[in-house]
């Protein structure tokens, strides 16, 4: 007969594999009849492992409806990106722009005044959509952000004189700002020239690195697979939202960014005021630029008050937080479609979208019946 302390031991340890096999032995002894309390202690030793195959069977069970609901969510949230996506596709692709961004009611549904010179047919309508990646609580509990990306900086610029500027402001050592943009002239160029400070080929496969595609970027997050650009990528992922692999760079301040309406200000109480005024209203002309920020160009032409046709969604999903970047091109030529998807890129987490202390404006609710 087992002794009573291993009998506990056993108990404690969960073994109930064990106690089985010790009260199947047990039953075989031919003492084990004779034995007091014998039948008292296997019944006790029974009760004990059905007790742990119950509490095991249960844990499990209770494991799987956990992977049942998780699985659950994240096929709604699926869904829920998909329509959210296909909305926007449908705005973008079937209503006007406005100063203020993207109308979510037909131009065609407001009278229109026939005399050209009077009649601003960029005026808002207060149901846009603003495009300066402002965040929107949407459906299923998703922010959707939509960037103009026409006024970011373009990497298909040949001088990245701009882009120049903008590593500057992050601190950037001048020397590492020149290498910088050598292996990005080096890598989107045609030739295996090696230019100065940049890297070709051979570089490439001496750090086991793919060597350069010799074409535009695809997605602003390709610019990872550049040598000596991954470090400054970790240490300031904000410069991936300052980017775009479209065409860009318009002095927009309805949809700049934050650190871009300071570059072009010049200080930060003057972007301070521009971040304010277009929180509730849009710039419409020149005229409303100089008397928020003070400063009169000569060249008013350089400037627009009207999105491109280049757009950056990002939709975080609700269950675990992760973000996806999704590139459009509108009214492009194609046959197949009045939008062309650029790229789509799943980040890894959502980005803080702040510069000092500026931070931009949430809404908390969705722009349009239609995204709720």
């Amino acid at each position: 007969m087992v002794p009573v302390e291993r009998f506990l031991q056993l108990l404690l340890l969960g073994a109930s594999r064990e106690v089985t096999i010790v009260i199947y032995s047990s039953l075989k002894s031919p003492n084990a009849v004779r034995a007091p309390g014998f039948v008292l202690v296997a019944v006790v030793w029974l009760l004990a492992s059905m007790t742990l195959l119950v509490g095991y069977i249960a844990k499990r069970v209770e494991g799987l409806q956990q992977q049942s609901f998780i699985m659950e969510r994240r096929g709604v949230a699926a869904l829920d990106r998909l329509a959210i996506e296909s909305v926007v596709l449908y705005l973008a692709s079937t209503r006007t722009s406005s100063n203020g961004g993207l109308r979510t009611e037909p131009f065609e549904s407001t009278p229109i005044d026939l005399n050209f010179q009077r009649t601003n047919f960029f005026e808002d309508g207060g149901d846009e959509i603003k495009l300066d990646n402002r965040a929107y609580l949407v459906k299923g509990g998703h922010l959707l952000r939509i960037q103009d990306a026409g006024s970011l900086v373009s990497l298909m610029n040949e001088r990245h004189q701009v882009l120049r500027s903008v590593l500057e402001e992050y601190e950037i050592p001048r020397p590492e700002v020149e290498r910088l943009i050598a292996t990005l002239i080096d890598y989107i160029d045609r030739d295996d020239i090696v230019s100065l400070n940049g890297a070709e080929k051979y570089d490439y496969q001496r750090k086991g690195m793919l060597p350069p595609t010799n074409r535009f970027l695809v997605s602003p997050w390709q610019l990872y697979n550049i040598i000596d650009w991954s470090p400054y990528l970790d240490r300031f992922p904000e410069l991936l939202t300052e980017v775009t692999v479209t065409a860009g760079g318009q002095e927009n301040y309805n949809t700049m960014t934050i650190q871009s309406v300071t570059r072009h200000t010049g200080d930060n109480l003057s972007a301070r005021r521009v971040l304010d005024y277009r929180a509730s209203q849009s710039f419409s002309g020149t005229e409303a630029v100089a008397k928020i920020t003070g400063n009169v160009r000569r060249e008013p032409f350089g400037m627009s008050f009207v999105p491109s046709r280049y757009l950056r969604l990002e939709l975080t999903d609700p269950v675990g937080g992760k973000a996806e970047w999704i590139g459009i091109t509108l009214t492009p030529g194609s046959t197949l479609s009045p939008w062309e998807i650029d790229f789509r890129v799943p980040a890894a987490t959502t980005m803080e979208y702040t510069h000092e202390d500026f931070r931009e404006v949430g809404a908390v609710a969705p722009p349009t019946t239609l995204l709720e």
